[in-house]
């Protein structure tokens, strides 16, 4: 039996990762990507919160330097907590990282 909890831009909150650190039979991979060129086109074609033709592009390299910004801190905060973090590259290779960070493969 497994399970699947996905959050996007969220943090875990202190209560969160204090249950998951309890729970033995929990295995937590956090999923990173600070690549500012993909999140740039992200972004400007589908916006960070809501539709990107819904709001001016004035706007948006903010809303770029805050996921960067999001990402690095992501990252150092798994380790901080002792868990696992896996920067993405939207492809094939990802499943393979997760699968093997999760112990479900070789």
């Amino acid at each position: 039996m497994g399970l699947l909890y996905y959050r996007r831009n969220r943090h875990p909150t202190e209560t969160c990762i204090q249950r998951i650190q309890k729970q033995k039979n929990i295995r937590s991979v956090f999923l990173g990507d600070i690549d500012r060129c993909k999140k740039s086109k992200v972004i400007y074609s589908r916006g960070l919160f809501t539709d990107a033709k819904k709001y001016s592009n004035k706007l948006k390299p903010k809303e770029v330097d805050w996921t960067v910004l999001f990402s690095q801190w992501l990252k150092k905060e798994t380790k901080k907590y002792n868990f696992t973090y896996i920067e993405t590259s939207k492809g094939k290779s990802d499943i393979q990282k997760i699968k093997q960070a999760l112990k479900i493969i070789k």
